[in-house]
């Protein structure tokens, strides 16, 4: 029996379990403390050293879209992946994966589907509009995007969100066309984003922090809902294994501020009046549950679908007709809490709550915290600045308090 005793560990096994279900290989587990190692087949698994891309340059960007520990190694496999293989990436042969889609919709892809063309001017249009691009064209769709490669000169600008879309851009163009070279180090670059995350806290990098945004969300769950489909499609132990680890602790979140389905959070990149939940970002939790969306995004042919803001769900849609399940990220619990870059305390008493940040050192437009008490909602006074909280939540008496731990 094999207990991983580090955040660190239980990452590198995935990869070695992704790789064992890809391929089909027996699997042996060395665990230890500390940083030790997971043995894959005798051999060392190695994951990439977490770095942090400081600086983020949010004049590039258009603001105006509208610690515990799981004991349990995460499988990050998935069904009918095309198999490629160079240098320790993706494998040479797929398998069937144990974690099957909460919902199948069956059929083939609904490529009359999904909105291909951002209509943001900062960084991340282009940016995104590629990563939709990619990803329709990795399933056989047609796009409206000319495949390119990604322009050298945003490598390392940007802001978080910004950095996702270039790395998954610049993975899906090298799996597809680039030298083993080109692969090694778009595998590489964007699994250092998933590293970072784990050593700097959940949406943040570097010193720049996006946690639990609403406004960026469609930018951020188009990114990620790409990376795990083309990791899918190829089959990639390594990025399987990335991306299920971030999904299973994005949803744990989401089971523990969701309220009968809706997830109303403080966090990050909150202009005026821009408290709320998110409609896409709850019909993305509901597609992962299992369960049907509300409003628009119920109907499968409505034209919701279409809208590039919602792309994200049309992606995760076609992940799962694929047999994916996100490496079962529909099954994370409490023990799957990401490190926020700050502390979240969460206070509940019975359907009443106060989700609260004290500080938020480097995020831009903060929301402090949100509180529902005797079914009335108020939020943190608008507008914020990084730093401690100003202003109190409301007191919650005789509340259990539960904090998401922070890094740092």
């Amino acid at each position: 029996m094999c207990v991983f005793v580090t955040r660190s560990a239980r990452r590198l096994a995935g990869a070695c379990l992704a790789l064992a279900s890809l391929a089909g290989a027996s699997l042996v587990l060395a665990c230890g403390s500390g940083e030790s190692p997971v043995g894959c087949n005798g051999q060392e698994c190695s994951g990439a050293e977490p770095t942090g891309d400081a600086g983020q340059d949010a004049a590039r960007e258009d603001a105006s879209h509208g610690d515990a520990a799981s004991t349990v190694p995460r499988d990050a496999g998935s069904m009918d992946a095309a198999p490629s293989g160079d240098d320790g990436g993706p494998s040479d042969a797929a398998g069937p994966s144990p974690d099957a889609a909460p919902v199948d919709p069956g059929g083939s892809p609904a490529c009359n589907q999904g909105g291909q063309t951002a209509n943001s001017g900062g960084l991340e249009g282009p940016l995104g509009t590629a990563v939709v691009g990619l990803c329709r064209q990795a399933i056989g769709c047609s796009s409206t995007w000319t495949f390119a490669a990604p322009p050298d000169a945003d490598r390392d600008g940007g802001t978080p969100n910004q950095k996702l879309l270039w790395r998954v851009w610049y993975y899906g163009w090298a799996l597809r066309a680039g030298t083993a070279a080109q692969q090694s180090d778009a595998r590489s670059f964007l699994q250092s984003f998933f590293d970072a995350g784990e050593s700097t806290g959940h949406y943040a990098i570097g010193n720049a922090d996006e946690v639990l945004t609403t406004s960026h969300y469609e930018i951020w769950s188009n990114g990620m809902t790409c990376a795990r489909l083309l990791s899918v499609v190829n089959a990639d132990a390594t990025i399987l294994a990335a991306t299920a680890n971030w999904w299973t602790e994005e949803v744990a979140l989401y089971d523990l501020l969701g309220r009968s389905g809706s997830i109303d959070a403080p966090g990050a990149r909150f202009a005026e009046g821009g408290a709320g939940s998110s409609d896409l970002r709850d019909t993305i939790f509901a597609m992962i549950q299992g369960r049907t969306p509300a409003g628009h995004a119920s109907d499968p042919n409505a034209a919701w679908w279409d809208d590039y803001y919602n792309v994200a769900a049309w992606t995760l849609r076609e992940d799962f007709r694929r047999g994916d399940g996100l490496g079962g990220a529909a099954h994370a619990t409490q023990a799957d809490l990401p490190h926020l870059h700050d502390p979240l305390q969460v206070y509940t008493r019975g359907d009443d709550y106060v989700f609260s940040f004290p500080q938020l050192r480097v995020a831009l437009d903060p929301l402090f915290w949100v509180a529902r008490i005797g079914g009335v909602t108020t939020y943190a006074p608008y507008p914020g600045a990084p730093g401690a909280s100003p202003t109190p939540p409301p007191a919650l008496q005789g509340a259990t308090l539960l904090t998401v731990p922070g890094s740092p």
